[in-house]
C-alpha cells in the first residue's frame, strides 16, 4: 500500500496508522517513509507492506495506492501493476490507464 501527498497532509500518520492496523491483525509489516526536509508543500509518501511471514524490505510494485494529489499519481504510477487499486479524488487527480480503478471522488 502506498499513500502519498503534500508535506503536511498527514502522510506519515496515515502510513503508520495502516501499518498499526495490519500489525494488530497479526501481520508482519515493513514501512518505508520518504519525505523531503520541507515544512509544507513537498511530496511525501509512505509504503506499507504486510505479510503473514517475516519480511525485510518493501517492494516496488503496490497493490493499493492512495493519491491525495496529482504529484503522487505522476511520481508513482510506474509502481501500479495489473489489478492495482488507486483511491483518489477525481477533482484533484487525473488518472488514466487500464490498471487503475476509481473508488473515491
Amino acid at each position: 500500500m502506498l499513500a502519498g501527498g503534500k508535506a503536511g497532509d498527514g502522510i506519515k500518520q496515515a502510513g503508520n496508522s495502516i501499518a498499526r492496523v495490519f500489525n494488530r491483525l497479526g501481520y508482519w509489516i515493513f514501512v518505508y517513509e520518504d519525505y523531503p526536509s520541507l515544512i509544507r508543500g513537498g511530496h511525501n509518501f509512505a509504503i506499507v507492506r504486510a505479510a503473514s511471514k517475516r519480511i525485510m524490505a518493501n517492494r516496488e510494485a503496490v497493490d493499493v495506492a492512495i493519491a491525495l494529489d496529482q504529484g503522487t499519481y505522476d511520481k508513482h504510477k510506474w509502481r501500479f501493476k495489473e489489478g492495482s487499486i488507486l483511491i483518489y479524488d477525481e477533482s484533484k487527480v487525473k488518472a488514466e490507464g487500464p490498471h487503475q480503478r476509481h473508488l473515491a471522488g
